[in-house]
């Protein structure tokens, strides 16, 4: 095997965990090594921390693949793949050349990488010649507001609106206001039914941009609760998009931004106190009647731990340290906290400044999704801008409706022309 590292250029690799199985193929490894006058490097496979996490990783393993631990068919791993000390590897590499160990500090003092934090990645949106995001984003909000009022602002609005621009101005999130208001035009533009919600509900500048229907003034909304100087965070503009226009949407952003910058977010599942049971339980071939003990004493309390439980239930705690139940405990435990399977967000998107890979690592879901491998709040961490946007059947079903009701009966019906007080309305949630 070789890899290319640095102005070196070629390595020979010799892998420490394939010599008990493929000890003749590493003569001819040195042997070229030799030939071609090239370093040989050391590696060892690692999967985990330490030796003793070994019987951890197999009972993953078998959870991951849901098989269990006396399956005779299933993937195995020899306990050679934990991070082995600088005298492990001199000693399993004893009949090679001892450079090969050194050299992979060589290799690592020649990696050097430093994550920029707090620096905002955000994709540029181009303006008209002239402008900047900031003056476009007060152009648009001025003269949508004037169409909305006849031609005139009144002072209080007027007020509100410049103290929102200089709020949204001094954090620098001009650009992703205006990226949130292109694609919801392109939206209605569409037809598409969404309804945007959350703190988002308080800002005049989306309600200028029609991405919210009603004058946040109207009731009171503050802004600071959306966006504020003092805790300076991304806007959460969450969006609903009938589920059959979602990705149209994504479509539309992709085609503007490019392929490569577009992808959505990984969200991560964790084994839970339950769930570890349950899963190890299942790996172990406990039967399920004992495993249903320990579980159904567990408080349904979010976030609560083994060792919470331990401490707060007597009859889980006499339960768990019986002989009949300590190997399960004890890798239960071990367990508990990982990462049981990663999957695509339901809402997250993110757009980068050029292609998503000089930023953050990439993977692909069963259903061929590019996702960052980070989830939402390391996304943000590292810079990127994260827009969410969840498909609902709900929206194109009520949007279904108003289209039958205009085919049927001739009545134009807008939901955001409904008032909030509308007493027939809430006599129908009612009787719903």
């Amino acid at each position: 095997m070789m890899e290319i590292m640095g102005e070196r250029n070629l390595y020979v690799e010799v892998q420490n965990h394939y010599i008990d199985k493929e000890l003749e193929a590493y003569p001819v490894m040195v042997q070229l090594a030799k030939e071609f006058n090239l370093p040989l490097v050391a590696t060892n496979d690692c999967h985990y921390l330490r030796k003793s996490d070994h019987e951890m990783h197999d009972v993953l393993l078998c959870i991951q693949m849901k098989k269990t631990v006396n399956d005779q068919k299933r993937l195995r791993f020899d306990n050679h793949f934990y991070f082995k000390s600088v005298d492990e590897m001199r000693e399993a590499l004893k009949d090679y050349p001892p450079e090969a160990i050194s050299n992979t500090l060589e290799i690592a003092n020649r990696c050097n990488l430093k994550l920029e934090y707090g620096e905002s990645i955000m994709p540029k949106y181009e303006v008209p010649e002239g402008h900047t995001n900031d003056s476009y984003l007060k152009e648009l909000c001025y003269q949508a507001l004037r169409e909305k009022y006849g031609g005139e602002i009144s002072e209080p609005i007027q007020q509100r609106l410049d103290y929102e621009l200089d709020i949204i101005s001094k954090t620098r999130y001009a650009g992703y206001f205006l990226i949130v208001w292109d694609y919801v035009k392109y939206a209605h533009k569409q037809g598409y039914p969404l309804s945007a919600r959350g703190s988002a509900a308080s800002s005049l500048v989306l309600y200028a941009l029609d991405v919210i229907t009603f004058n946040p003034m109207d009731y009171d909304c503050l802004f600071e609760r959306f966006l504020n100087l003092e805790r300076i965070s991304p806007p959460d503009i969450d969006i609903d998009f009938a589920d059959r226009a979602r990705e149209h949407v994504i479509d539309y952003l992709v085609k503007k931004y490019g392929e490569d910058s577009v992808g959505k977010v990984a969200t991560f599942a964790t084994l839970g106190a339950k769930a570890a049971i349950k899963d190890v339980g299942r790996a172990l071939e406990v039967p399920l009647e004992d495993v249903e003990k320990l579980t159904e004493l567990i408080p349904s309390t979010p976030g609560i731990t083994l060792d919470e439980v331990l401490e707060q239930v007597p009859d889980f705690q006499s339960l768990a340290e019986s002989s009949q139940y300590r190997e399960l405990m004890g890798l239960s435990k071990s367990v508990e906290g990982m990462k049981r399977h990663v999957s695509c967000h339901a809402s997250a998107i993110v757009i980068s400044n050029g292609p998503l890979t000089n930023y953050v690592p990439l993977f692909k879901d069963k259903h061929d999704q590019v996702a960052t491998q980070f989830d939402g709040k390391i996304v943000e961490d590292v810079g990127i801008v994260k827009f969410d946007s969840l498909g609902l059947r709900s929206l194109t079903e009520t949007y279904d409706c108003l289209q039958m009701i205009k085919a049927n009966h001739g009545k134009a019906i807008k939901l955001e022309e409904i008032p909030f007080d509308d007493e027939k309305t809430y006599l129908c949630s009612a009787k719903g």
